[in-house]
């Protein structure tokens, strides 16, 4: 299992929510509380009811279950720790190797943050606008935004930006995610989703050009499965993909009906959540979509 699903933790910040150590997109949810660039932190309560999801075909509740086990109660609240202030807008946090959070913000590049009061006690300088940033295997690996041109980088905190990755030119902003052994980058340029090892070596790419926002992507804890959002404001849509080489590439399943899904995470018992970027709302998504 990766190593990016040992903790119980929510972590948020201006744009992103993170559970279990992954973020999903949390833009808008609490921009009437809280300033672009507050960092929070937060646990997820559950309680003893048993899973419930809304069945499509009969409009009434059905359990969640997945080969006739059940999958996991779904959160039902929030439980705010802490937060701090970061100096610019921060456009995600994740965790450090050592169990800190990197934070990536918009003019002072990484901020390295302790997880147990986020103090600021280190700060990792890049050329540009961090949109993502993941400590693995001694490495860090980010995307980085300068006009309109998005660059992938793997480099070291001492020299992030040492290798260049992947580079294309857009309007609009996408994510980056890491496993303990892949890398999944969005072009939105030519549309695909690149698909690395974690050390950068190509494999192959997965065609998404039917997607017309294609923003939030999450590689799931099986490391085989990827998760990618159509960030539409109306008619928006999370996909399952296969992480395979070859050229059947056609979706496992589709979440449609969402409203503007930005960013998706997973916790261990393969729970997804997905954050409208336009309401105030998490969707919980069962693992069979």
């Amino acid at each position: 299992m990766s190593s990016f699903y040992k903790r119980r933790q929510l972590l948020i910040v201006h744009g992103n929510i993170y559970v279990d150590a992954l973020y999903v997109n949390f833009s808008g949810l609490e921009a009437d509380e809280y300033e672009k660039g507050d960092v929070l932190s937060a646990q997820i309560t559950t309680t003893n009811q048993s899973s419930t999801e809304i069945d499509d075909a009969t409009g009434s509740p059905s359990k969640l279950w997945t080969d006739n086990k059940p999958v996991s109660r779904p959160p039902t609240k929030l439980k705010l720790i802490k937060y701090k202030k970061t100096s610019s807008w921060c456009y995600g946090v994740s965790w450090r190797e050592d169990g800190n959070i990197l934070c990536s913000t918009y003019t002072d590049g990484i901020e390295v943050r302790s997880a147990t009061d986020l103090k600021l006690f280190k700060r990792i300088n890049i050329t540009g606008v961090v949109i993502s940033a993941y400590s693995v295997g001694g490495q860090l690996i980010t995307k980085v935004r300068n006009a309109d041109t998005y660059s992938t980088y793997i480099g070291t905190e001492s020299n992030p930006q040492h290798t260049l990755l992947h580079q294309y030119e857009s309007d609009y902003a996408s994510q980056l995610s890491v496993s303990d052994s892949r890398i999944v980058d969005i072009d939105r340029a030519s549309k695909q989703l690149m698909i690395y090892t974690i050390t950068g070596n190509h494999l192959y790419n997965i065609d998404i050009s039917d997607m017309r926002c294609h923003h939030g992507v999450h590689i799931l804890p099986d490391d085989n499965s990827v998760l990618v959002s159509d960030s539409e404001y109306r008619g928006g849509e999370v996909r399952k993909y296969k992480l395979q080489d070859g050229n059947d590439h056609q979706p496992v399943w589709r979440c449609t009906g969402l409203t503007n899904p930005r960013g998706i995470t997973s916790d261990q018992s393969g729970l997804i959540y997905v954050v409208s970027f336009s309401e105030k709302k998490i969707y919980q998504i069962s693992p069979q979509g």
